[in-house]
C-alpha cells in the first residue's frame, strides 16, 4: 500500500477539494517502487524507469516487462560464501559497487567498522550480509 499525504482546501465555488500540497509529486517519489536491488530513474514525463543493480536480474521478467517492478531483482551469481566447493567460480572474490544517491534501508543493521577497509572485511566474512553500506 502506498500512502500519500496531501494538504487540501475546500473550494466553495466548485464545491470540491483543491490539493494545495502533496507528499508524492510523481511516481518517482514512491519508496521501493523498483523492489529489492532495483533502482529507478525518471524520464521527462516523471514516469519511473526501473533497472536492476549490476550483477542482478529481474526476479519476475514477465511482470517486469509489463512495468510492475515490485518483485525486484535477484543476484545472477551466488556470493562466494554460497558457492564455495560447488562450482568453478569458487575462486572468484566478491566485491563492492559504489553507489551514490541511494536510500539506506529503513531497518539496516549497523557495524562498528571504523573505515571502508574494515567494513569490507566484516562484510566479506559474513555470508548473511545481503547489502553493505559505509556512510561517509
Amino acid at each position: 500500500m502506498i500512502g500519500n499525504m496531501t494538504l487540501s482546501s475546500w473550494d466553495e465555488g466548485k464545491e470540491d477539494w483543491k490539493v494545495m500540497w502533496s507528499s508524492l509529486q510523481t511516481e518517482c517519489d514512491i519508496y521501493g517502487k523498483c523492489g529489492a536491488f532495483g533502482f529507478g530513474s525518471c524520464n521527462s514525463q516523471s514516469s519511473i524507469i526501473c533497472s536492476c543493480l549490476r550483477g542482478f536480474e529481474p526476479k519476475n521478467t514477465e511482470e517486469w516487462n509489463r512495468g510492475n517492478w515490485t518483485s525486484g531483482c535477484v543476484r545472477r551469481t551466488p556470493l562466494q560464501c554460497e558457492r564455495v566447493n560447488t562450482s568453478s567460480d569458487a575462486g572468484k572474490m566478491d566485491g563492492f559497487l559504489k553507489l551514490n544517491m541511494m536510500k539506506v534501508p529503513d531497518f539496516a543493521d549497523s557495524s562498528s567498522a571504523r573505515d571502508l577497509h574494515e567494513c569490507s572485511q566484516q562484510c566479506l566474512e559474513s555470508c548473511l550480509q545481503v547489502i553493505s553500506l559505509f556512510l561517509l
